[in-house]
């Protein structure tokens, strides 16, 4: 009497292989870090683009000239092009002299004093300049516009200068290099990279570095021995991958944009179809590299050297138009081209076609990728030899 052996149904089967691969994960803790590390530099470049945006609203604040009399100076200075766009505020003179506390909608203040002395009936005047970033532009333009003017009305005068904080006011954030990230089209094409370079590491490089492992120790080839079918082996890996791809890239794309979680929610289609299938295309270049070399130590080599060779095309398709065609059939143009579109958004119903027009182009050419890699990966992929 022969026992009957119950074979796993097809989908349970694929959940194993997928779960097998978050415990292989779970084993190599490196590529989590690595992962996490551009997850990490995200989170840096939002802070830099936060500084870089208060500098901006702080730069666009207007500055005061506060005084307690009126006076030709000050009649001058209102009736100066610069004095149209500054704020004229007058207090009285016990006030100015201890320092008065100002909104925080001013971002600048200079303070004039003016009083007659008795030395030769020469007239005196206090200037004291204030600033949250004692180095700010700002701040010299307006002391350059006010010493302009005293020096034109009289050089004769008696001037007195002082440069002080604001009272109770935070300096302006630094920024820590020269983009501007308080702009779109940096934080787009910043961002864009990131996003971009989180997909390729771990639907790529990870992929290539785990699947070659198990093809040169036999792995593959034992599952084989199995029920479990090879379009069963790259299916599994193809969902792991992608899954944590997306995952890490919506969250990059949360940090760096800065959206709403409920926001993100109401177009979480959009971003997974997006960000799935441009980590598919990944997914299906590193199959195909996989799958044509024996070892782990060639594919890695292969992969960098894809790398390499994406970069060059990138840099030629300028200057030539063969590698400019080349270039517009490559999906990862395509998915650079989407991700800092998604990052500064389309401005105009002509760039909402153009995003159109990458995301089609994604769908379409990381498809064809994946056909060719899963009759390559059926074939030959999971065979050791």
């Amino acid at each position: 009497m022969s026992a009957s052996v119950k074979t796993p149904g097809y989908w349970r089967l694929l959940w194993v292989l997928y779960c097998k691969e978050w415990f292989r994960l779970k084993r190599n803790p490196a590529a989590m870090m690595a992962a996490g590390l551009i997850v990490l530099m995200a989170f840096l470049v939002s802070l830099e683009n936060r500084a870089s945006r208060i500098a901006q609203r702080q730069a666009q604040q207007p500055c005061a000239v506060v005084y307690s009399l009126e006076t030709p100076l000050i009649a001058a200075l209102k009736a100066s092009k610069t004095g149209q766009t500054t704020r004229f505020i007058q207090l009285d003179a016990s006030t100015l002299n201890h320092g008065p506390k100002y909104a925080s909608s001013i971002s600048c203040v200079a303070e004039i004093q003016e009083s007659p002395a008795a030395n030769h009936g020469q007239q005196q005047v206090a200037l004291t300049f204030r600033a949250g970033d004692l180095n700010s532009p700002q701040l010299a333009h307006l002391s350059r516009w006010v010493l302009g003017k005293v020096a034109t009305l009289n050089p004769q005068l008696a001037l007195t200068q002082q440069l002080k904080p604001l009272t109770e006011r935070k300096p302006t954030p630094t920024t820590l290099g020269k983009i501007d990230l308080g702009s779109d089209q940096a934080k787009g094409m910043i961002g864009g990279m990131m996003i971009f370079s989180a997909q390729f590491f771990i639907c790529c490089a990870m992929f290539i570095g785990f699947t070659g492992y198990e093809r040169e120790r036999g792995v593959l080839q034992a599952l084989a021995l199995t029920t479990t079918q090879p379009g069963q082996m790259i299916f599994a890996k193809l969902l792991f991958h992608v899954s944590v791809s997306v995952l890490t890239s919506v969250l990059i794309y949360k940090i760096i944009s800065g959206m709403p979680w409920d926001m993100m929610l109401h177009f979480a289609y959009f971003f997974i179809t997006i960000f799935g299938f441009s980590s598919m295309g990944f997914v299906a270049i590193a199959t195909i590299i996989t799958s044509l070399n024996r070892t782990q130590t060639t594919a890695s080599l292969v992969g960098f050297c894809y790398l390499m060779l994406m970069g060059v095309i990138f840099a030629l398709a300028t200057k030539i138009k063969a590698f400019a065609l080349i270039k517009g059939m490559m999906f990862e143009n395509h998915a650079i081209q989407l991700f800092q579109m998604l990052l500064y958004g389309p401005a105009s119903k002509m760039q909402g076609i153009t995003m159109f027009y990458h995301m089609l182009a994604i769908v379409v050419l990381s498809n064809l990728l994946w056909l060719v890699a899963y009759q390559l990966f059926k074939r030959r992929g999971w065979r050791m030899g």
